[in-house]
């Protein structure tokens, strides 16, 4: 694959990549940086990059400054990393969109405000994409299963601005085969992490802070929540509802409405949550339950020091639920 160094300056385009490249910039933060800026005036959607692919497309950027957003669309392979994503001074887009097939470690970047979805990093309509015979882009093994890993990003500072919708972290729509790992999700005015009608996703050692809602997932099968520190959400710490989902050795602490809260609203699609070996205190209730207790495995979870209530159902204090939990 052809490397690109790129001189320490500001670029201003809206660069548009269909072929293999390796982009490298300086190192972000450093007194001389690689900035791509893209042109409002030359783009009705400003990205400063969009990467499309049609034949297994193999890219890296890493080490730039990106003000206008990155968009990855197609047969892509590849990595993202250490790169400062900023909003676009006059549109006010940054972050990143991800669709099509795709084989993709974006790790240890920066993200500051959001995409035209307002949301730090979209995936949607995401699949997971084979490795080429060729060998493109080398990614270490225990990568491969998944169709997009994102590794120690840093994801904040998505307000309701430009587009009067509350601004989100990470959001995962019909998206297969996601890890997230390693990440921090702060000071979003949304949600932290919204997940909708998607399949095995893992989301593990993730810190979750100071956002609208921690974690709203919805209609996804084979969620689970790994380790995480899910805390001072204004909302809801984890909110899970029609799907099959596992919440295990997690700190929900702090969170202004309920812990972990499972709402089962639809009759005919699956139910099952595994609330294990968690540690839920001072939110506003610890574990809700708007669902049949004989869908929720509860075990192994220490609930205690909850403003209003450590067990409820509905709007009810709910001993059947204490009991359901600390029997199994």
């Amino acid at each position: 694959m052809p490397l690109v160094r790129i001189f320490p300056g500001v670029y201003e385009e809206n660069l548009i990549l269909y072929k293999s490249i390796w982009l490298q910039g300086s190192v972000p933060g450093e007194p001389e940086r690689v900035i791509l800026r893209g042109r409002v005036q030359d783009s009705s959607l400003p990205l400063a990059l969009f990467v499309a692919g049609s034949l297994n497309v193999g890219i890296g950027i890493e080490n730039l400054t990106l003000q206008g957003g990155l968009q990855v669309s197609g047969m892509v392979t590849g990595l993202i990393r250490n790169n400062l994503f900023l909003p676009e001074e006059n549109s006010g887009i940054s972050g990143l969109f991800l669709s099509g097939q795709l084989h993709l470690v974006i790790s240890d970047n920066i993200i500051v405000g959001g995409n035209l979805f307002n949301e730090g990093i979209t995936l949607q309509d995401v699949s997971f994409l084979p490795l080429p015979v060729d060998g493109t882009i080398v990614i270490a093994s225990e990568q491969l299963p998944y169709s997009v890993v994102l590794l120690q990003n840093e994801i904040r500072e998505v307000s309701d601005r430009p587009r009067s919708k509350p601004g989100t972290g990470i959001s995962v729509r019909n998206a297969n085969r996601v890890l997230l790992k390693g990440n921090r999700i702060y000071n979003n005015s949304g949600s932290g992490i919204e997940i909708r009608s998607s399949t095995f996703v893992t989301i593990r050692e993730t810190r979750v802070e100071r956002n609208g809602d921690g974690l709203d997932i919805r209609e996804s099968l084979g969620i689970r929540i790994e380790a995480g520190e899910i805390r001072y959400n204004r909302g809801d710490g984890i909110l899970l509802e029609d799907g099959v989902y596992a919440v295990e050795g997690s700190r929900i602490v702090a969170n202004g409405e309920t812990g972990i809260a499972l709402v089962g609203g639809s009759p005919t699609f699956i139910q099952r949550y595994a609330i294990t070996g968690n540690f839920i205190a001072e939110n506003g209730v610890g574990l809700k339950a708007g669902v049949d207790l004989d869908r929720v495995v509860c075990r192994g979870n220490r609930i205690e020091q909850n403003r209003n209530a450590d067990y409820m159902q509905g709007s009810q204090v709910s001993p059947e639920l204490r009991a359901h939990c600390e029997e199994d």
